[in-house]
């Protein structure tokens, strides 16, 4: 499953996000969610070109598919509301190949799938290849809620504050 550490502000999260990458060799790319996310933002869009014409331009998740797929950390996940910024990732995250409405510069429909296929539409999601998120549980009135649907998805991991601050657990946070 794809992972979701949760827990207070400043318990590490997204330095443990980190770490797993680099523990794991994996590449990973890492980006900040934001209230005003959409599907545009994560999935992909037109935009215009120099030329005026208008162009498909992948979102966050698409371009940590290619060109050489990297993890995707997605920090403070809970800060979008992502049931509106997944948009059609939630079929491919079930194992479901997803046609979006839109065309790549080769005329072809782009694809999110799971098997593997070659083309500049295509973006594969690999069996091996894993969403880290992070979540606040703190700040409830500031924070999207998130759906069931989403919630399955993941494997949530609690990240608690320590239960002891000690002289040697400041000097480790100092110097992290």
């Amino acid at each position: 499953k794809h992972i979701l550490f949760t827990g207070a502000p400043g318990t590490g999260k997204s330095k443990l996000a980190t770490i797993v990458c680099e523990q794991l060799e994996q590449p990973y790319m890492r980006v900040t969610a934001s209230a005003n996310w959409s599907a545009y933002d994560t999935i992909g869009g037109y935009r215009p070109t120099k030329t005026g014409e208008l162009q498909f331009h992948p979102g966050v998740f698409l371009q940590a598919l290619k060109p050489d797929a990297k993890w995707l950390i997605l920090d403070e996940m809970n800060r979008a509301n992502m049931d509106e910024a997944f948009g059609p990732l939630f079929s491919v995250l079930a194992g479901d190949d997803v046609v979006l409405p839109y065309e790549a510069s080769n005329g072809q429909p782009v694809v999110m799938t799971r098997q593997e296929q070659h083309g500049e539409h295509v973006y594969v999601m690999r069996n091996d290849w894993r969403i880290i998120g992070t979540m606040n549980t703190s700040d409830k009135a500031t924070l999207f809620d998130v759906s069931y649907a989403l919630m399955r998805r993941f494997a949530f991991i609690p990240v608690p504050l320590p239960k002891t601050i000690t002289p040697a657990l400041m000097t480790s946070y100092l110097h992290a």
